[in-house]
């Protein structure tokens, strides 16, 4: 699939994927990725799930930002990562001083890595580290059964989706450790829900969620 698509922009020069303007290096023209604008500061705390500490949610629900989301995770276009990334590090540098945290991306099950040929949320992790420099660890949790597709699902049938889907492969790396773990958006908070249960169980102290925007 990766391949096709890089053939693809070889034969054909990339263009905006919203507005379809100037060919660009990147799938994102600056003017659009401008219109992609951050959220007023805010930490949302999600009662359902009590070992959630907060999420902070970076940009606004726009049309632009769908697009792009979209283009990043279901056309596979990882350096949209870059653009969406840094609006996650301002984000950052409006709330509190996260240099005793740890970055961790959602883990996606190991067949659709494959298929997709990257995990968005780290994707995204990366170029926060980049920016900010708190420190990323993307392989002490993992997802280690396959589960369908939370899109479309209710709550109810979302939390029975992500049951025992997460398991921690390094529990010395968790304790007393404050984890910003990050996704690219939250519907429910299910996924960031049953991350955190699984970290706090593991040792963390503390878990707050990262995301582009809520209910993309």
């Amino acid at each position: 699939m990766l391949f096709i698509n890089h053939l693809f922009d070889l034969i054909f020069p990339s263009r905006c994927v919203f507005c379809g303007g100037q060919e660009i290096s990147s799938p994102l023209c600056n003017a659009c990725a401008e219109n992609i604008l951050l959220a007023p500061v805010r930490s949302m705390k999600l009662v359902e799930f009590n070992d959630l500490d907060g999420v902070i949610v970076a940009c606004i629900n726009n049309p632009r930002l769908r697009v792009a989301v979209h283009a990043l995770k279901y056309r596979m276009y990882k350096n949209v990562a870059e653009v969406l990334g840094k609006k996650l590090s301002q984000a950052l540098s409006n709330q509190i001083v996260f240099s005793e945290f740890i970055l961790m991306p959602v883990p996606l099950y190991f067949l659709r890595r494959w298929w997709r040929g990257f995990n968005q949320a780290e994707a995204l992790a990366k170029v926060v580290n980049k920016n900010t420099f708190i420190p990323l660890a993307s392989d002490v949790i993992k997802r280690c059964r396959h589960t369908i597709s939370q899109v479309g699902l209710g709550r109810a049938e979302r939390l029975k989706n992500l049951q025992h889907a997460f398991i921690v492969t390094n529990e010395n790396h968790l304790i007393g450790k404050n984890i910003l773990l990050i996704d690219d958006i939250l519907t429910t908070g299910a996924t960031l829900g049953e991350c955190a249960k699984v970290l706090k169980k593991a040792g963390a102290q503390k878990v707050i969620g990262l995301v582009l925007s809520h209910g993309v």
